[in-house]
């Protein structure tokens, strides 16, 4: 729905499959969650640290990706 969305395939490389949108969306989320630990809320640096720490990935409620985005 993103890529259709937002992206055009042929001029967005990123978009051109399934796959490559999904790593793209995946580098994004990645990028926000950082940034959320370096730059937001105490709650927020805390949280995602430790569900990265015990899921591998940081597992967000609609709450906390809200705060994210």
């Amino acid at each position: 729905m993103i890529a259709r969305t937002y992206y055009d395939p042929d001029e967005d490389s990123h978009a051109a499959t399934p796959g490559a949108m999904e790593r793209h969306v995946g580098k994004m989320l990645d990028t926000l969650v950082q940034l959320a630990i370096a730059h937001g809320s105490s709650v927020l640096a805390d949280h995602l640290p430790a569900s990265i720490k015990q899921h591998g990935q940081p597992k967000l409620t609609t709450v906390t990706f809200r705060i994210v985005t």
